[in-house]
């Protein structure tokens, strides 16, 4: 499109938003960015080499939020998720505080307590099934380390969980099958170790 085409355009533009706009020159309402006159506006202004105005500027900020929103929209939800410190790190996750709430402090008890609480939380979300993530304590100690976050605190633990599983970490589907290994990676069938019914 020529220069002239161009102004001819800018005039019509112009006079299509004008009851858009407010005496100073800004949107009367900033629910109106998505007009396709402002937007037509705003490019054939580009096309001239026009500096943005106001009317620009806030058209493209209000287009970049609703961008954002429509990503935060679909955006894949994330699974109901938990996470658990992997067999041969256990005695050092009570060695360093990282447990809380379970007594005797020994690896059996501490599996069945991540079980029970689990159910619990299924039942009390409504879900059938939950993925959960193996961690090693060096891991989530970097984590915190690299975050200036204290390890202990439940944010930070939840924080890892999430962030680990939006990179692609691999977990684990929870309950596994009845005859399927148990997930405490204790070499036995899950109807025979966490999934005992003593467990429940």
């Amino acid at each position: 499109m020529g220069q002239g085409r161009l102004d001819e355009a800018l005039t019509w533009f112009d006079i299509a938003c004008q009851d858009l706009m407010a005496d100073d020159g800004e949107l009367a309402d900033s629910r109106l960015f998505a007009r396709s006159e402002l937007r037509g506006r705003q490019r054939v202004r580009r096309a001239l080499g026009l500096p943005p105005d106001a009317v620009d500027l806030h058209t493209e900020d209000e287009q970049g939020e609703m961008a954002e929103l429509f990503e935060r929209r679909e955006a894949p939800a994330l699974p109901h998720a938990g996470s658990f410190f992997i067999r041969t790190d256990v005695d050092r996750a009570f060695a360093e505080g990282l447990v809380h709430g379970t007594a005797p402090t020994d690896a059996s008890s501490y599996f069945r307590d991540v079980e029970r609480g689990w159910r619990a939380s299924i039942d009390e979300i409504g879900a059938s099934e939950l993925r959960v993530l193996p961690t090693p304590v060096d891991d989530l100690l970097e984590y915190a380390a690299a975050r200036a976050r204290d390890p202990k605190d439940q944010q930070t633990r939840t924080d890892h969980l999430m962030d680990r599983i939006r990179e692609g970490a691999p977990t684990l589907a929870w309950p596994p099958e009845r005859s399927a290994p148990c997930w405490c990676g204790s070499g036995r069938k899950y109807k025979k170790c966490c999934g005992s019914p003593t467990n429940r």
